[in-house]
């Protein structure tokens, strides 16, 4: 069988190659397309997959490109419970400094890593850090295609189908915290390059964003732009809030943010070489990026304005880029030290609890509570040093007040905190019978027991097939007594069974998990009867389904086919089958065909089924394709790119198909079909290699 693999981290390379074909790209070949940054990260996942991660958190508004979040850390596939810092570009299309800046970081942080660095090795094992370089994918290929003051994405908003000037919205405006006060008519009228949407969160973007900031709660967060207007080589740090806009002044811990904004700043040395960054107290005017992550989450968010210019002469970008290292090196460093830190729990089960967690000395009403993270309880913030007061509330416990927290430079100070519910949850079941070992011969029901749980008014009873309960096989949350019996009955097998207790409060701890089998006397199972294909049977394809009865008591079953009745010549064989049907995935050449079927257990193995038979005979003499003519229609151009794009994210296939192999489509001959043939293709209609017919077809 040939199978069509296409990864979405090539669909945003492909559709911004389409891009380029159509409209033509006038960015200077110095800074980065979309296509190009995401590559440039996938070659660093390929290179080195144990610390490097791409994904996508979501889509663009109007052309539902991807926005791709890379993240590094040592146990990269795993969400550990380490504070998060986030580095972004690109939210303002016109703006690509970011997006240069952010991506060299990337390179160097995973190089020096590689190389034994140790403190790139620091910080790479001590956090999750997430760098976002598109923000605003679909507005940056706007910039590509020629319109380089374009700032917006692509919003249809006056809905006429049709990417006008009148389009866009300002994805740096479009969050909650701050929306309600931008009233200026630069804000509101959508032809405005800073239109910041009807509503908050408008924009998918914004959204994507905000939900990751909802998970993850990051303790440091940059968000880089260069200057459209405004200031230049400045770094903005929260905040002050005029009081007639309805704030009280300075933020609650505005030094905090002041003495990390200025020692960032002061970190980056400016384009002229004689001067580092300044550092400026921003104003709550507008839904922007730092003002949203620092009211939510009292994360250290800052705005950092690069260079004088939004798309700077291409001999001073390596410089600036290598100039910024040594500011996000600093935040790098400075997430290590005078940082408040800790893991809420529930007094009784253990479990992580979202809380809020306030810091009496840096608190006010212009701040949203800041909450711990829900899977983990783990709160962290950065702060002066100095002695505090915490108070952890949560509906449905007492709260909890921690005085003499003292923050030193020299680390971070943890305090762990456990809350008791004001109404407890019920106590741990324990399991009584059947007990763990147990066998039966009884393929039809048990009686399953455990103590009655303090507080408990319910049970949960779950058994399952594995031990991780990811088949199971009977659930029941309705259990009000602490004894069940099965109402499906069991079949030979072995099987898992835990209890959890419940009440008004919520659930206990899990109980332990205890094991038993059905096993019918330990015997083998029963030969398997045969079902399909039928005996005899003509295939006119190289791919079949194979099926057959199942067999009582049996875990797996062994499937022989071969071109010889006495089985001399075994070409497909496979013991390990643990459903009774099979299809085969290599294909089989023309000719006749024998099968036959057995069936095991832990006791051994039946006697082989009955053998039948049956022929392949596949046609394809005679077949006329043109390789590249994916539309089949006798041409071979970019309409069949468009076509077979289109095919890739799920629309109509190409239409000559021969046993479930598109052979036009396979343009590079390696008889697969696959997002590598588009790029491939691509290539070739800018003047690349010619298309290649592998001939593929047997």
């Amino acid at each position: 069988m040939r199978v069509l693999v296409i990864k979405a981290i090539h669909v945003v390379a492909i559709l911004a190659l389409c891009y380029g074909m159509s409209m033509g790209q006038t960015l200077p070949d110095k800074y980065h397309t979309v296509a190009e940054g995401i590559a440039e990260l996938q070659n660093l996942v390929a290179a080195n997959p144990s610390i490097c991660r791409l994904d996508s958190i979501g889509y663009s508004n109007r052309d539902s490109l991807p926005i791709f979040m890379f993240k590094i850390s040592d146990n990269v596939s795993v969400e550990e419970d380490e504070p998060a810092i986030f580095f972004d570009g690109g939210v303002h299309a016109d703006e690509v400094l970011g997006v240069e800046v952010v991506l060299n970081f990337c390179g160097d942080i995973v190089g020096r890593y590689v190389s034994g660095d140790t403190l790139a090795q620091r910080y790479v094992n001590s956090y999750e850090i997430f760098v976002i370089p598109f923000i605003n994918p679909e507005g940056h290929i706007v910039v590509e295609s020629g319109a380089t003051d374009w700032r917006k994405n692509k919003t249809d908003n006056n809905s006429n189908g049709i990417f006008d000037s009148g389009d866009g919205v300002d994805n740096n405006r479009n969050y909650d915290f701050g929306w309600s006060i931008d009233v200026a008519p630069d804000a509101v009228v959508p032809e405005s390059l800073q239109y910041k949407g009807p509503y908050p969160y408008s924009e998918s973007e914004n959204r994507a964003l905000r939900d990751i900031g909802m998970k993850y709660k990051p303790l440091i967060a940059v968000d880089y732009h260069s200057p459209t207007y405004g200031k230049s080589e400045v770094v903005y740090y929260n905040w002050y809030w005029y009081p007639s806009d309805g704030g009280n002044g300075m933020a609650p811990d505005e030094l905090s943010m002041r003495h990390i904004g200025e020692a960032f700043a002061g970190s980056i040395v400016d384009d002229a070489g004689d001067s580092p960054y300044e550092a400026r107290r921003a104003l709550v005017n507008k839904g922007d990026f730092k003002t949203f992550f620092y009211g939510n989450f009292g994360t250290a968010a800052f705005v950092c304005e690069i260079s004088d210019t939004t798309i700077q002469d291409t001999s001073l970008v390596d410089s600036i880029c290598q100039r910024h290292l040594a500011g996000m090196n600093y935040l790098l460093r400075r997430a290590g030290y005078a940082r408040l830190t800790g893991v809420v729990t529930d007094s009784i089960t253990s479990l992580p609890l979202e809380a809020e967690v306030e810091v009496q000395q840096a608190t006010s009403p212009d701040i949203n509570p800041r909450f711990t993270r829900p899977t983990t309880g783990r709160y962290d913030r950065l702060i002066d040093p100095g002695t505090y007061t915490l108070v952890f509330r949560k509906d449905g416990y007492a709260s909890k007040t921690v005085t003499g927290v003292v923050v030193t430079n020299s680390g971070p100070t943890t305090r762990n905190v456990q809350l008791a519910p004001s109404s407890p949850p019920p106590a741990t079941p324990i399991l009584v019978s059947p007990q763990n070992g147990a066998a039966f011969e009884d393929s039809l029901a048990l009686n399953f027991d455990w103590n009655d749980a303090t507080y408990a008014t319910g049970y949960v009873v779950e058994i399952a097939r594995d031990p991780a309960f990811a088949d199971l096989f009977e659930r029941d949350s309705t259990v009000t007594l602490s004894t069940y019996r099965n109402t499906i009955p069991f079949t030979f097998d072995q099987y898992y069974w835990r209890i959890t207790a419940w009440n008004g409060a919520g659930f206990s701890g899990r109980s332990q998990t205890w094991a038993f089998s059905i096993d019918a006397g330990a015997q083998p199972p029963a030969a398997p009867a045969l079902l399909a294909p039928a005996d005899g049977f003509l295939s006119t394809s190289a791919h079949l389904h194979f099926d057959w009865t199942d067999s009582e008591g049996a875990t797996r079953y062994a499937l022989q086919i071969a071109d010889d009745i006495d089985f001399g010549s075994v070409v497909i064989g496979d013991t390990m089958l643990t459903d009774s049907q099979f299809d085969n995935t290599d294909s089989l050449a023309n000719g006749l065909y024998y099968w036959r079927v057995k069936a095991g257990n832990q006791e051994g193995w039946s006697d082989y089924s009955q053998v039948w038979s049956f022929e392949v005979s596949v046609d394809t003499a005679g077949i006329v394709y043109l390789i590249g003519d994916v539309n089949h229609n006798g041409q071979t151009n970019g309409i069949d790119v468009v076509y077979f794009v289109s095919y890739l994210k799920g629309g109509s296939p190409p239409p000559l198909e021969i046993d479930g192999f598109y052979p036009e489509a396979d343009v590079n001959g390696n008889c697969l079909v696959n997002g590598i043939d588009v790029v491939y293709f691509v290539s070739y209609l800018k003047g690349g290699a010619a298309l290649i017919d592998g001939h593929c077809l047997r």
